[in-house]
């Protein structure tokens, strides 16, 4: 009988203390939502991010008005869908030499359900003028371009270069390929053909072509443009890193991210003017920690003319590392920290209104576990439900629940009830067998 009243007497102590109300977070924050739905969501701002604990999200809880938990998931990332070029026929016109000329402008003018290029200035116009290039009418295209697809009637066989430009205005060009190779061969009832120039994405209303000298010309048949193709890519959020201090070496500069922060994009702002900063990323989970390499980048903003050219924001597999080195090469002298940006994905949660309103989204324990269900278990027909949007719900300002004191480690009494139910057992066998022991002597 001794060993179970002492496993009753600690029982309580074995059970530990579960949160079970917001006043078990940090923080919390009510939540409004609309209509009758049974399921809702809402993305994690950068602010509650930041008060987590745990790379999981788990120290965070859906309550209703009665504060039972909800039960809640989280939304799997949608694949972004790859977007297929969009190519379409471009109207042209012949450029003559003149068009060309130092001083000339251009103009499209529409009458009479016809469209003309009218050169102003310039040379005057020749007897016979000569194709030297030609002008394209992208103004139906929306998106950037990056390609066009030509087509000649002549010499059909063709090998050479061309020279693209662009322009808004039909006076500034900003050149896309100085001397983009193509050509159309045929041999024996076969043929190899390369008709397609690229570039980077650029937003143009007009295109210029024109052969490089030297280049022998052909005449143009067709050309279709293509939209940059691309991936519906989810927009990221953003946020600046914290700056620490300067690394151990010179052109080193740490930073610190929230613990929780799932970052898989970053990128460096610049100010006015050009600059071009070639860079090694690296990172790491706590300070004692080696750095980990994570990538190389170079960075830049050039400005020319009204054209401003920035690099990409720098892809990165998702990570949660809390501090960030930027190590650049020393010989640049920088005088200040760069400033560098986080980009993530805001993770979405999704829960089931099973309680009363008003909800209220509570956040921020240290050493609580998760309780996420996975989306099949929450949503059971989530197969078909996947691409539906749940009812948003809008968290309302912080306010304090639990205090910061719930973010600090706390005492693990549940180890130390088991080491003490252990030892008592331990102490109670040894008293047995000596009662034992005594017993035996005395027969």
């Amino acid at each position: 009988m001794k060993p179970t009243l002492w496993l009753l007497l600690l029982a309580p102590a074995l059970a530990g203390a579960a949160p079970n109300g917001p006043g078990d977070f940090a923080f919390s924050q009510a939540l409004q939502i609309s209509g009758g739905a049974a399921y809702h969501e809402l993305s994690l701002s950068a602010e509650v991010l930041a008060a987590l604990t745990r790379k999981d999200f788990g120290d965070l809880r859906v309550f209703d008005a009665q504060g039972a938990p909800q039960p809640h998931a989280w939304r799997p990332e949608s694949p972004a869908a790859e977007l297929a070029p969009k190519a379409r026929a471009l109207p042209f016109f012949p450029l003559p030499a003149r068009a060309l000329h130092p001083g000339s402008a251009l103009s499209i003018d529409v009458s009479s359900g016809e469209t003309r290029v009218k050169i102003r200035g310039g040379a005057p116009a020749a007897k016979a003028e000569v194709t030297v290039g030609y002008l394209l009418d992208a103004r139906e295209f929306s998106e950037p371009l990056a390609a066009l697809i030509l087509d000649w009637q002549e010499p059909r066989v063709y090998q050479g270069r061309v020279r693209l430009e662009a322009s808004e205005d039909l006076l500034s060009w900003t050149t896309l390929a100085a001397s983009a190779p193509i050509l159309r061969s045929e041999y024996q009832g076969r043929s190899l053909a390369r008709q397609r120039v690229e570039w980077s994405p650029r937003a143009a209303k007009y295109l210029r072509l024109t052969w490089p000298q030297g280049e022998s010309s052909f005449v143009l048949a067709a050309a279709s443009a293509e939209a940059a193709a691309g991936r519906g890519e989810t927009a990221r959020s953003w946020l600046a890193a914290k700056f620490l201090k300067a690394g151990d070496k010179p052109g080193e500069f740490i930073y610190e991210s929230p613990k929780a922060l799932p970052v898989d994009r970053l990128r460096l702002v610049f100010g006015t003017g050009n600059h071009m900063l070639p860079a090694e990323l690296l990172a790491r989970e706590r300070e004692d920690e080696p750095w980990i390499p994570l990538a190389q980048s170079v960075f830049y903003r050039v400005s020319q003319g009204s054209d401003t050219l920035q690099s990409p924001d720098l892809v990165l597999t998702r990570s949660q590392h809390r501090y960030w080195l930027l190590r650049t090469d020393p010989r640049l002298a920088l005088n200040a920290a760069p400033i560098l940006e986080f980009g993530w994905l805001p993770p979405r949660l999704v829960f089931l209104a099973q309680g009363s309103a008003p909800f209220q989204l509570a956040y921020g324990a240290r050493d609580v576990q998760s309780a996420a269900l996975s989306m099949v278990t929450l949503v059971p027909d989530w197969a078909r439900r996947k691409e539906e949007v749940f009812s948003v719900a809008t968290p309302g300002e912080r306010q304090t629940a639990g205090g910061e004191a719930r973010l600090a480690a706390r005492t693990d009494w549940k180890r130390w009830a088991l080491w003490g139910v252990l030892v008592a057992g331990v102490a109670l066998l040894v008293m047995l067998a000596w009662g034992l022991m005594r017993e035996t002597g005395k027969k």
